[in-house]
């Protein structure tokens, strides 16, 4: 592989694994495409393993990735700017009613960002058939003594609960089924 030095804006700064993983994509792409041989593809991969910096993750990309794009191919993998999808603009789920329970449970997308106000009601997350569109998901919980929330994961995911107070200790289902998501969230 011919090597070369990318000159990305901000190049200096240090990658994630969602960059790590989006530029494995267009790896496994471009061998998909067969502008790569095998051989080419575990070389590159290790480099996109091994990178610490963007400039570090554009160079296994330099020749399959045109200049233009290099700096989205390096750059943070945008999920889109709606309700949950930052940190600054959380999907805020709120209980109103103490007799009303809010249930969000089936198959749904789950944002990588939730907050949860249950102040006046009880709230239910059923996670156990839900997609992850971020493999942590961040869930902020607010409760008074008339609301409660009860968060169900199925089996595989992580919970961390280390920063809750006031919250009674999370307890493992009795029953649960597989985890439908290519992630697998930890809070």
């Amino acid at each position: 592989m011919e090597t070369h030095e990318p000159a990305l804006p901000d190049g200096h700064l240090r990658v994630t694994p969602a960059q790590r993983e989006h530029a494995l994509a267009r790896l496994r792409e471009a061998a998909a495409d067969q502008r790569i041989r095998f051989e080419e593809l575990e070389a590159r991969t290790a480099s996109v393993l091994e990178a610490v910096t963007r400039d570090d993750l554009a160079a296994p990309l330099y020749d399959l990735v045109p200049t233009a794009d290099l700096p989205g191919a390096t750059g943070e993998v945008a999920l889109g700017d709606g309700p949950g999808l930052t940190w600054e603009r959380p999907l805020v789920l709120r209980a109103e009613h103490w007799w009303r329970t809010v249930k969000i449970a089936g198959a749904w997308e789950v944002p990588p960002f939730l907050e949860v106000n249950a102040s006046r009601g009880p709230i239910l997350l059923d996670f156990q058939r839900a997609v992850a569109l971020a493999p942590v998901i961040d869930v902020v919980v607010n409760a008074s003594w008339l609301g409660s929330v009860t968060i169900v994961v199925p089996r595989g995911w992580g919970v961390d609960a280390t920063q809750a107070t006031g919250a009674s200790t999370p307890r493992s289902p009795a029953r649960s089924t597989p985890a439908r998501t290519p992630a697998t969230p930890a809070w």
